[in-house]
């Protein structure tokens, strides 16, 4: 069930929002979209709905860029222990060739 509504400014306008959201942490992404905002339209020629337009594909963008950093990590990481897994699989199994090939 939402609490309270919690007020919040973005763009220099003011909104009301019912959310189950820690109030705390709806504050502090309002603040980061309202600096979007503010980054998008530091003349204050656009219009409010243009400004959040903006601000929101700049964000998107950003998390569609972390989102391509995130996978190419996960690949890279993958390789990465694929390669360190050969290399130990090789030299377990060259350790055992000279355990055979040692008379008893």
């Amino acid at each position: 069930m939402p609490s309270a509504p919690i007020a919040l400014t973005v763009g220099d306008q003011a909104y009301r929002v019912l959310s189950n959201a820690d109030p705390a942490k709806l504050l502090r992404l309002a603040a980061l979209v309202d600096t979007q905002v503010r980054s998008c339209n530091p003349t204050g020629r656009l219009t409010p709905t243009q400004a959040l337009l903006y601000a929101a594909l700049t964000l998107a963008e950003q998390v569609e860029q972390l989102q391509t950093n995130s996978s190419n990590d996960r690949h890279h990481t993958r390789e990465s222990l694929k390669s360190i897994l050969r290399r130990i699989d090789a030299t377990i199994a060259a350790t055992d060739q000279q355990n055979i090939s040692r008379p008893a």
